[in-house]
């Protein structure tokens, strides 16, 4: 589980370059998103309200991979 950018890019590192395995989840911890957030080796991510999905979709993200859970 990852709340910051860093974080989120590190396992997207990992899981493309090493072959990481394991399920993980990145919590948007701001009302944006930026580059460093959306990443396409993550498997699912959290944000705070739907109207964030496109904002991650057109940087690559599957729609279905993000859940507008809040934070």
């Amino acid at each position: 589980v990852s709340t910051h950018p860093f974080t989120a890019f590190m396992l997207h590192v990992i899981r493309s370059k090493f072959g990481l395995d394991t399920p993980n989840l990145v919590i948007l911890t701001d009302y944006g998103s930026h580059s460093m957030w959306a990443h396409t080796e993550i498997d699912k991510y959290v944000v705070a309200d739907e109207a964030m999905i496109p904002e991650l979709t057109v940087r690559g993200v599957k729609w279905e991979n993000v859940e507008p859970l809040g934070i």
